[in-house]
């Protein structure tokens, strides 16, 4: 998970290809995992990272 949320963060990339980067064949397969892992699904992990980086 290290992986895509680098992959994330790059706004360019689409959330199929961050989750076939890191070996989901889904979208949906990787936001369950990513949600398990992380606690938070993709676009809250995001939201919550750029909102949290200038309160640091």
């Amino acid at each position: 998970m290290q992986k895509a949320m680098q992959l994330l963060q790059q706004r360019d990339k689409k959330l199929i290809d961050v989750a076939r980067s890191v070996g989901y064949d889904s979208d949906a397969a990787f936001s369950k995992a990513f949600k398990r892992v992380v606690g938070a699904n993709p676009g809250e992990y995001l939201k919550r990272g750029y909102q949290n980086r200038g309160h640091v």
